[in-house]
């Protein structure tokens, strides 16, 4: 979408926000389905514009591609090779969604003096970049600039994780596909639901694998969806462990253990305030109870 049509998508998206605060229980489904319609309409607009129809503008974007990491391999004299995989039958809000952030994350990749070959593979909703050496970085210096892109990219619905190669690094930034689709957790007796992102479920991982992790942060849900942090996780824990999530920030890892399995819902079928815009936000509606959370901004508490 143009600015024009992105800034009067926002201002709906506001209105309604500040709609669902004044309506009535009983009105919150037909204002969810008015949500609903007005992201099905945002999808169609995109769609809309095909950049195969549009060749000239589709050529630009892979050049500007092509320039940044020419760019890259221009400033970072000690890569032997640079090998780079791009779907190039990506909309234009994908295009654009890469071009932003591969920019944003080769500066923080030079940073680390990389060494060795370079390998870049980039589809429409994940961008993979690795490299087999690191150099004499300073970590001070990349330390910041780290935390600073992390927490950038949970802002905008995306994670940046990190994978520790034998000599390397592997960065891997992933972002929301389908915001019309949730991760919902259920507490039988309660009724309770416990909504996420469909994004968060990639990051599940088996106990055996928290196992081999190490020390780092962990967090655990008890079965009234309270948060708090563990230390070791106990052998009864990890028992009654049904999902854990691990994020692999660099420098700081965190984990989060959950009692329950989920199941990936159309946010149609769940009645309730869309979107994971607050933090905590339980409605009830009817008998059931449901709690959605920014899991996003969850992360930078």
């Amino acid at each position: 979408m143009n600015e024009t049509l992105e800034g009067k998508y926002n201002q709906t998206l506001t209105a309604l926000n500040e709609l669902f605060e004044m309506v009535d229980l009983k009105d919150l489904t037909k204002v969810s389905e008015v949500y609903s319609r007005v992201n099905s309409l945002k999808a169609e607009v995109e769609k809309s514009f095909k950049l195969d129809k549009h060749p000239a503008v589709k050529n630009l974007l892979e050049r500007e591609l092509d320039g940044l990491f020419l760019s890259f391999a221009e400033k970072n004299h000690s890569l032997q090779q640079v090998s780079v995989q791009v779907d190039r039958n990506q909309d234009i809000e994908a295009w654009n969604r890469n071009l932003t952030w591969t920019t944003k994350v080769l500066e923080l990749v030079t940073l680390f003096q990389p060494q060795g070959n370079f390998a870049c593979t980039m589809t429409a909703n994940k961008l993979t970049l690795k490299f087999d050496r690191l150099g004499d970085f300073d970590v001070e210096l990349v330390r910041p600039r780290s935390y600073s892109l992390t927490r950038e990219l949970l802002d905008h619905q995306g994670m940046l994780t990190f994978n520790v190669l034998e000599d390397g690094l592997e960065f891997v930034l992933c972002w929301e596909e389908h915001q019309n689709y949730l991760w919902v957790f259920q507490e039988a007796e309660t009724g309770i639901h416990f909504a996420l992102p469909k994004l968060i479920s990639n990051y599940e991982i088996t106990s055996e694998s928290l196992a081999k992790k190490g020390k780092h942060l962990t967090y655990t849900f008890d079965r009234n969806f309270s948060l708090r942090e563990t230390e070791n996780l106990q052998n009864s824990e990890q028992k009654d462990a049904q999902t854990i999530l691990h994020f692999s920030f660099l420098f700081r890892p965190v984990s989060f253990i959950i009692p329950y399995e989920g199941q990936i819902l159309p946010a149609t079928r769940i009645q309730g305030k869309p979107g994971w815009q607050p933090l905590w936000s339980g409605q009830d509606v009817g008998q059931i109870s449901i709690q959605f959370i920014d899991w996003f901004k969850l992360i930078q508490s």
